[in-house]
């Protein structure tokens, strides 16, 4: 399972009410009694923080390690929750050490810096991954094509919020949980 969140200012308990806002949306995420978090089965959670990002991750050891992967130099860092059917192939591609790809979220990180967004076009089975660039203050949500691990998200006024599980979001203060009507009427326009 993965979450998190990208501020539009710097994540340090500011005074207005919109920083409030989002520093109490990433201070819930990130609480080790946050309900929606707890309730979903893991032994292992990771968080980043920094500057205008939060990002979590959470698995369970004994099914597949998934963790948190960082890299200094390019300032990029990487959650996942996938299952990768073609990993050898891109570790010899990517030509990788086995250390450099010792797990999903490490290989989908170098897969991203080699082929950019296109990466995705190149890798086998279900995930969801998020990419937080530091030097570029951006944040890359993919999935797979077939949707079979989720991806949420909520775009608001002090920056997005993204999980793999909707409980993570809806839970939140300030969240709104009604239906959007404008997206519900241009939907059925183009496809009703």
């Amino acid at each position: 399972m993965i979450a998190g969140a990208l501020c539009l200012h710097k994540i340090d308990f500011g005074t207005t009410p919109g920083q409030q806002q989002s520093d109490c949306m990433v201070q819930q995420l990130r609480a080790d009694d946050y309900a929606p978090l707890v309730d979903f089965p893991h032994d292992t959670r990771q968080a980043f923080q920094e500057g205008k990002a939060c990002l979590m991750q959470q698995s369970l050891t004994d099914t597949h390690l998934q963790t948190l992967a960082q890299c200094q130099r390019s300032g990029l860092v990487c959650v996942a929750w996938s299952r990768l059917d073609n990993n050898v192939e891109l570790i010899q591609k990517l030509a990788l050490s086995d250390a450099a790809a010792n797990n999903d979220a490490s290989l989908l990180m170098a897969a991203y810096q080699h082929w950019q967004d296109d990466c995705v076009d190149r890798i086998h089975g279900d995930f969801v991954f998020a990419i937080y660039d530091a030097k570029r203050q951006t944040l890359l949500l993919f999935r797979d094509r077939l949707g079979c691990r989720p991806l949420y998200y909520s775009v608001l006024e002090q920056g997005v919020l993204f999980a793999s599980v909707p409980s993570a979001i809806v839970n939140l203060p300030g969240i709104c949980n009604a239906p959007s009507r404008s997206w519900m009427a241009r939907y059925l326009l183009r496809y009703g």
